[in-house]
């Protein structure tokens, strides 16, 4: 029988690609000039304008999920305030998502960059679910690049077939219409190819999924250019901003929140990668305790990343003792690792640190802030 192997993918599994983590996405708005001079002091002033109001409280908003939810809660609390002469918190808002698009959808990706994604979904004797926060077009890039097709919910693929339709063009190039796949790949937070356009003919979601192929002489990728978002002038990306407060009730993001569900809960391997663990993301601690729970199938929890706090707070999260017996740590960057075997066996090579000694970390976090101190 196959397994079911399911690989969670947060921010960090993109930054080698230069998209920004929620720490350092302020600096890249600014750097990617995606705001004229006149919306660039009204995005200055409403940052500092929020952080004078969080600071007198003790808060910061100095990354995206602190900015974004301390706008959704004036938002919710104060709709009518006032940031920037006639500038709200919805309006505010807004102008985060155009910003994170922008920064979330690089022109082009290089296919030597693609190659650990690639492996993923290439996974031996599987079933592959990836599950990701992420908005921008890292897995569909590695997909189309190697030709698989992948399997969407089913709003998503029946609206761009819709959206083909629309515009005259040929079947979904990326997703498998006739049949299934697989690999199949649920957007937590959205993405950056999905747009509500209001037209006048009502409001219709769009989704862009032609992407560019670009070999050399001897058939090799080199490059992938993913597509744009609809230049339609009333079209809004869908994307789910991170904060305390999140808002899952529209049918677009219930679907992906319950398929990612399933497949955790039916899932014989899990790999976490990209993702922090924060103590501050409440609603993901329960969602996964929701869909962890009486999954009597899983052998193995696997986590990469190349911070050792990242791993120590995934010990953390995985409290019970079945699946502190299960959970395995790796200290290095997602881009480069070896995955074609764990699927099939679980294996990564390289050492690894298990999960049943929660201290064994210590010592290495200490000297990551010797490093970092100059010591």
């Amino acid at each position: 029988m196959s397994k079911n192997v399911v690989f969670f993918l947060g921010a960090g599994v993109s930054a080698h690609l230069g998209i920004p983590v929620m720490s350092n996405f302020i600096d890249k708005v600014r750097d990617s000039k995606v705001f004229n001079p006149d919306e660039e002091q009204q995005f200055d002033a409403v940052l500092h304008q929020c952080n004078q109001l969080s600071n007198s409280i003790g808060g910061s908003v100095r990354n995206l999920e602190n900015l974004v939810s301390f706008l959704i809660a004036l938002r919710l609390l104060r709709p009518s305030t006032k940031l920037y002469e006639s500038t709200t918190p919805k309006d505010a808002i807004e102008m985060i998502i155009k910003a994170v698009a922008h920064v979330a959808s690089p022109t082009s990706f290089h296919g030597s960059r693609l190659t650990t994604m690639q492996e993923a979904m290439l996974s031996r004797n599987c079933n592959v679910t990836l599950i990701t926060t992420n908005y921008d077009l890292h897995i569909e890039s590695a997909a189309a690049a190697v030709g698989i097709k992948i399997q969407p919910t089913s709003k998503v693929l029946t609206q761009s077939i819709i959206d083909c339709n629309r515009r005259a063009s040929s079947t979904p190039q990326l997703f498998n219409v006739y049949g299934t796949s697989n690999v199949k790949i649920f957007k937590l937070h959205g993405s950056v190819n999905w747009s509500t356009v209001q037209s006048s003919d009502g409001e219709y979601l769009s989704i862009q999924d032609g992407f560019d192929i670009i070999k050399d002489g001897s058939g090799q990728v080199i490059e992938v250019i993913p597509p744009k978002p609809t230049s339609h002038p009333s079209a809004n990306q869908n994307l789910i901003m991170p904060s305390v407060l999140k808002n899952y009730d529209k049918e677009l993001s219930e679907e992906q929140w319950r398929g990612a569900a399933d497949a955790i809960h039916e899932a014989d391997r899990i790999l976490f990668s990209g993702y922090s663990f924060p103590d501050s993301d409440i609603f993901m601690r329960f969602a996964m305790s929701a869909s962890f729970f009486s999954n009597t199938r899983l052998r193995s929890i696997a986590v990469v990343d190349q911070s050792s706090h990242t791993l120590n707070r995934a010990s953390h999260f995985f409290t019970s003792p079945f699946h502190q017996e299960i959970l395995t740590r790796y200290r290095r960057q997602w881009h480069g690792t070896k995955l074609d075997r764990f699927g099939d066996s679980g294996e990564i090579p390289g050492k690894s640190h298990s999960g049943k000694n929660v201290d064994q970390l210590h010592s290495i976090v200490l000297l990551d802030e010797i490093e970092k101190r100059g010591l």
